[in-house]
């Protein structure tokens, strides 16, 4: 990865002032259109626990934002409008996307 974050941006305080409703809300007018077309494939894969295509989905969202923050905010939003989601589903797929962070991070 060619863009990790960076030790000022990690940490849960600045997770507050980053993942705002006003951001989520910029990301989701700016990527409607990309997340439309993708939100079911993206959102089976996290009902059905399946890495391999989640991680593959993570990344053409990364290759066009070239953004981890950007990125995860995406998948957020995908999630947020899958109806069946609940708190384990957004929860698996988070610590799926840092763990592809870590095992991937420059550093």
């Amino acid at each position: 990865m060619t863009n990790p974050i960076t030790d000022e941006l990690n940490g849960y305080l600045c997770e507050q002032d980053i993942y705002t409703p006003e951001n989520y809300d910029r990301v989701r007018d700016h990527y409607l259109e990309f997340i439309e077309k993708r939100a079911d494939k993206w959102n089976t894969s996290v009902f059905k626990h399946n890495r391999d295509a989640f991680i593959s989905y993570f990344q053409e969202v990364y290759e066009l934002t070239n953004d981890w923050i950007v990125s995860r905010m995406i998948i957020h939003v995908s999630l947020q409008s899958f109806e069946a989601c609940g708190v384990s589903l957004f929860e698996w797929a988070d610590d799926t996307m840092i763990q592809y962070l870590i095992e991937n991070c420059d550093r």
